[in-house]
């Protein structure tokens, strides 16, 4: 429900969900059953300054569920020594989020810096378990409580007539507590991450971005996972109004590893995976219908994780 007070808005929601999942491994007879019903409200509140610029705050309670991958249990493997298997048991995180920001738009140039506190319950988080003989097994459990506070950056705008940019950045500390799976001490951290795209409409049918993102060090219950990040380029040819070429360049610099450091009384390790995520890829586009439409941003889908 929206309601509009002069310069001032007013915007209401509630979201009624129920929610069944049943698991039933029948290879190794394992079942599990989830049901219930829950409520998700959000509050958002907006004050136009003036023509280019606008305070809001909202509150907002959201959901994040765990994949049918990791609701899994079979025990899969994945070399010799290392195992992975689901958890059925996994509840959805839920998390409270309180945001405040400021935008300024003049013109093609848009700045937003939102300051936001997020607290939330029953967050997935990776656990390791020693096996024994060398070998560990990878699961998913359950948090008890997280917590994290930023501010976020964002600059859309242009350089030159062809020339335009996004950018987006991450300052935020996170404390995650993990007394259930073991861990009697909170752990917490600062952090750092951003993506950003430089576009350039070389012609009226040519067009390059050239994009790039880094996601900072991130705690886990037994250690953390160090800074990672990837550079990639497009090209996008307009071949005719319905028919487009595409070229992607992926992981440029061949930069893209994931780096897991466990470090507890029982367990210390420092596991790097580096996949070869580094290659270019050739496709065509066709567009169906949408004749008279606002034409799409020619962006691209870069093939590579991203988290």
């Amino acid at each position: 429900y929206e309601q509009p007070f002069g310069d001032f808005t007013l915007l209401g929601g509630l979201r009624l969900e129920q929610v069944e999942i049943d698991v039933d491994q029948v290879t190794q007879d394992i079942q599990a059953t989830q049901d219930y019903v829950r409520l998700y409200p959000s509050l958002h509140a907006s004050w136009r300054l003036s023509d280019a610029r606008r305070l809001s705050a909202s509150y907002s309670r959201r959901v994040q569920r765990p994949s049918a991958f990791e609701l899994n249990p079979f025990r899969q493997f994945v070399d010799p020594f290392n195992y992975w298997q689901g958890n059925p048991f996994l509840k959805p995180q839920v998390t409270d989020s309180f945001e405040a920001a400021f935008q300024h738009r003049d013109g093609g140039t848009l700045y937003l810096a939102t300051v936001y506190w997020r607290q939330s319950r029953d967050g997935v988080t990776e656990v390791v378990r020693d096996l024994g003989g060398g070998v560990l097994l990878r699961t998913r459990e359950n948090l008890g409580e997280s917590r994290a506070g930023g501010l976020e950056l964002v600059a859309n705008g242009k350089l030159t007539s062809r020339l335009s940019y996004n950018l987006s950045g991450n300052v935020f500390w996170n404390e995650i507590e993990a007394s259930r799976l073991g861990f009697p001490e909170p752990r917490d951290g600062f952090s750092v991450g951003g993506r950003g795209n430089l576009n350039w409409q070389v012609t009226s049918k040519d067009f390059v971005q050239l994009n790039g993102f880094m996601n900072g060090e991130r705690l886990t219950p037994q250690g953390y996972r160090k800074t990672s990040g990837m550079l990639n380029v497009g090209y996008r040819r307009k071949l005719d109004e319905r028919l487009s070429l595409m070229v992607t360049g992926q992981d440029l610099l061949s930069t893209f590893k994931d780096v897991q450091v466990l470090d507890t009384p029982a367990l210390r390790s420092r596991v790097v995976r580096k996949g070869n995520v580094r290659g270019v890829f050739v496709g065509f586009n066709w567009t169906f219908g949408g004749q008279g439409q606002k034409p799409r941003e020619p962006a691209f889908e870069f093939g590579g994780p991203s988290d």
